[in-house]
C-alpha cells in the first residue's frame, strides 16, 4: 500500500504550536528572547527565513494568528528570486507586523558584494536602510542557497558591531546566546526534506527552550506543488 510522504502539512505545523501552548511555552520573536536575556525553558521562539515562495507565507501567519502566537519572518532583498515590495506580499509582511510578528532581513551580502565586486557592509546597511523604511528592523539572518559561493555568517560574525552600527539592529539570529540556551530545530534535506537532528515536538517534551527555524515553501496545505 502506498502511503504519503506528506509530512511538512500544515496541520502538522499548527499541530506543534498547540502542543508547545499546551505544555506551557512562551512564544516570542528573535528579539524579544534575545532582550528577555535568553531564558533556558518554556519559551519557544518562531523563526521564518523566506527563501522562495512568499506567496505561502500568508497561511503560516494565520495559523499563528489563530493560536495567538509571534514569529519571525526574515525578507530577501540582494540576489532574492522575490520582491518583498510586491503588493501581495508586502501587505501580508505589514499586516503581520501590526499584529506583533516581527519582520527582519535575510542576506547573503558577502556573496553579492564578492560576485559584483562591491563593498558587503554598504550591501548589507543600503539592505537595512530600505526595509527600516516601511518595518523596524531590530533582527537579521545570514542566507545561503543549496548552490553557494560565499558564506556570509562568519563574516557577520566577525564585522556585527561594524554591521549594527547607525542602525535599530539589537541581533542576529546565530547569536552565541541563543544558541547557547536554546535546542535549535530546523527543517532541510538529508537528501530529502527532514528535520535535521531533533523533531520539535521531541524537545517540547523535555521543557527546554524550542529555537525553530522553518522555510515557508516547503510547508503545504494538501500537497507540495502548491503556489509554485
Amino acid at each position: 500500500m502506498l502511503e504519503s510522504n506528506n509530512a511538512f502539512s500544515l496541520d502538522y505545523y499548527s499541530s506543534i504550536i498547540k502542543k508547545a501552548l499546551s505544555n506551557g511555552y512562551k512564544f516570542c520573536t528573535v528579539t524579544e528572547y534575545f532582550r528577555l536575556g535568553c531564558p533556558k525553558e518554556k519559551h519557544f521562539i518562531l523563526r521564518h527565513d523566506i527563501d522562495a515562495r512568499p506567496r505561502t507565507v500568508q497561511q503560516m501567519i494565520d495559523i499563528e494568528n489563530q493560536e495567538g502566537v509571534k514569529a519571525t519572518y526574515y525578507v530577501r532583498l540582494c540576489g532574492s528570486p522575490y520582491n518583498p515590495f510586491d503588493y501581495e506580499i508586502f501587505s501580508s509582511l505589514k499586516s503581520a507586523e501590526k499584529l506583533g510578528h516581527e519582520i527582519g532581513l535575510h542576506t547573503n551580502p558577502l556573496e553579492f558584494a564578492k560576485i559584483l565586486k562591491l563593498d558587503p557592509i554598504k550591501v548589507i546597511k543600503s539592505e537595512i536602510e530600505m526595509l527600516n523604511q516601511h518595518f523596524n528592523i531590530t533582527s537579521m539572518s545570514t542566507h545561503r542557497d543549496m548552490d553557494y559561493a560565499y558564506n556570509s555568517l562568519p563574516w557577520l560574525i566577525e564585522s556585527w558591531n561594524q554591521v549594527k552600527e547607525g542602525t535599530n539592529l539589537e541581533v542576529h539570529a546565530y547569536d552565541e546566546d541563543i544558541f547557547k540556551n536554546s535546542t535549535y530545530v530546523n527543517e532541510g534535506t538529508n537528501p530529502h526534506i527532514t528535520w535535521r537532528n531533533l523533531k520539535p515536538e521531541d524537545v517540547i517534551d523535555s521543557g527546554v527552550t524550542v529555537y525553530m527555524l522553518t522555510h515557508n515553501h516547503w510547508w503545504h496545505k494538501n500537497h507540495p506543488f502548491e503556489a509554485r
